[in-house]
C-alpha cells in the first residue's frame, strides 16, 4: 500500500498507461519505409551525377571548342533563316508563274482569235481582188516579137486564128504583157511573157475564152502550144497548185480554188 501511494504522489506513469507505453516500429513498416525512400535517393543521386558531369564537361571543354560551337550554332541559325527566305521566295515565284501561265493562256486565245480574223480578212480581200479580175483572161505561150503592139497582134490572132467575131473584140479594154518591160537578155529562146487581156463585159470574155479553149486544144499557133485561163489572185493560184500536186492531175477547169479533172474512167472529179 505505501508503494502505491508513492507512485500516485510522484505521478510516475504506470506500465499500462498510454504515455508510458511506447509504440515499437514493426519490421514490415521499416521495410516499406526503406522502399519508399529508395526512388527519391536514386533520382537525387542521378541528378547529382549529371550536374557533376556537366560541371566537369564545362570545366574540361577548352575555349576554342566553346568558340567553335558558338560559331557553328550561328551558322546553323543563318542557314535556317536562309532556307526560310528561300521557301518564301519559292512561294512567290510559284504564284508569279501561275499568273504568267494564266496570262499566256489568254494570249494564246487572243492570238488564235486574231489569226482567225486575219484569215477572214485575207479571204475577203482575196474575194474582192478576184471579182476585180473577173473580166480578165491570161494567155500563155504567145510568141513575143520585137517592137510589137500587143493589143493589135492579139486582136489579129483572135480574129484570124481563133475566128472570134470582131464585134466581140470591141469590148477589149486593155491588153499587155506581164511584166510590162522586157528582160535585157531576152531572145527567142526565152519563155515569152504572159498576156493579160481585160474586157468590159463578162459575156464577151466568156465568148473569147471558150473559142480559144476549143481552138488551142486542136491546133498550135505558129508551131507553139498556147493556153488561156481565167485571171486569179496569187493566193488562189497557190491553192490550185497545191491541190493539183496533191491530186496529181491536170485540171481542165477551176474556179477559184476548186479544180475539176477527168479520172481514168472519164468521170469528172471536183476537188
Amino acid at each position: 500500500m505505501p508503494n502505491n501511494s508513492k507512485h500516485q504522489r510522484t505521478g510516475t506513469p504506470s506500465k499500462e498507461s498510454p504515455k508510458a507505453k511506447k509504440s515499437k516500429p514493426d519490421k514490415h513498416d521499416k521495410v516499406e519505409g526503406h522502399k519508399m525512400a529508395a526512388p527519391t535517393d536514386v533520382n537525387t543521386a542521378g541528378a547529382r551525377r549529371t550536374l557533376s558531369m556537366e560541371v566537369q564537361s564545362e570545366e574540361i571543354s577548352p575555349p576554342w571548342f566553346v568558340s567553335f560551337e558558338h560559331r557553328l550554332e550561328q551558322r546553323f541559325d543563318g542557314l535556317t533563316r536562309s532556307l526560310d527566305d528561300i521557301g518564301f521566295r519559292l512561294v512567290e515565284h510559284d504564284e508569279k508563274l501561275k499568273a504568267l501561265d494564266f496570262d499566256s493562256q489568254n494570249m494564246k486565245a487572243d492570238i488564235a482569235k486574231l489569226q482567225h480574223e486575219k484569215e477572214l480578212l485575207a479571204a475577203k480581200l482575196d474575194d474582192i481582188e478576184n471579182r476585180n479580175r473577173r473580166n480578165n483572161l491570161v494567155f500563155y505561150g504567145i510568141p513575143e516579137m520585137d517592137k510589137e503592139d500587143c493589143s493589135v497582134s492579139m486582136k489579129d490572132m483572135l480574129t484570124d486564128f481563133v475566128g472570134v467575131d470582131p464585134s466581140v473584140l470591141s469590148h477589149i479594154d486593155r491588153c499587155h504583157r506581164t511584166p510590162t518591160f522586157r528582160r535585157p537578155a531576152h531572145n527567142q529562146q526565152d519563155k515569152p511573157r504572159i498576156i493579160h487581156m481585160g474586157f468590159s463585159s463578162y459575156t464577151s470574155r466568156e465568148a473569147v475564152r471558150k473559142a480559144c479553149m476549143n481552138k488551142f486544144k486542136m491546133e498550135q499557133f505558129k508551131g507553139k502550144k498556147i493556153f488561156v485561163s481565167e485571171d486569179f489572185s496569187k493566193r488562189v493560184m497557190d491553192m490550185r497548185k497545191k491541190k493539183i500536186q496533191r491530186e496529181g492531175k491536170k485540171p481542165f477547169f477551176s474556179y477559184p480554188d476548186i479544180i475539176r479533172y477527168r479520172d481514168s474512167d472519164g468521170k469528172v472529179v471536183t476537188v
